[in-house]
């Protein structure tokens, strides 16, 4: 009755619900790419994203992205993504390239099932305050692409 009745009852209904989805497809992803993958591998965001993109479903939301032609270079890039909110993701999500290598604040690894399925995506984290270590990492991480 209160979520038909308040907006804000809703929206944090909403987010509860992307939160549980988040937990429980996040734990589902980790087994399929534990058992597809073996361990970490960019290779794995294919299924993270299989996942994610489905949310949108959910909620019964759609994307417009404009421009994703700038996106499919045969080179090395950077994309650079300052997101708002923990929903951005399923955006992001279905604009990113293949084998696109994310890095993140390090606090996200202790996210339990979400953490874990980031880290077997490949992500790569950073801890924000230690900015050497962060820039070593990042640095770290561009030898790997002109590399890889």
């Amino acid at each position: 009755l209160l979520v038909q009745l308040s907006r804000s009852a809703r929206f944090y209904a909403k987010i509860t619900l992307y939160c549980a989805l988040c937990v429980s497809a996040s734990t589902v992803a980790a087994v399929v790419c534990l058992l597809r993958h073996h361990g970490r591998t960019v290779e794995n965001m294919r299924i993270i994203k299989w996942f994610v993109v489905k949310f949108k479903y959910v909620f019964g939301l759609r994307f417009e992205i404009k421009g994703l032609q700038k996106l499919e270079v045969d080179h090395p890039c950077v994309i650079i993504s300052n997101h708002q909110s923990i929903l951005d993701m399923m955006g992001l999500m279905e604009a990113l390239p293949e084998r696109c290598v994310q890095i993140a604040k390090r606090e996200l690894i202790f996210l339990g099932p979400v953490g874990l399925i980031m880290y077997l995506g490949g992500i790569f984290f950073i801890n924000r305050q230690h900015s050497r270590t962060a820039m070593t990492v990042m640095a770290d991480v561009g030898e790997r692409m002109v590399r890889d």
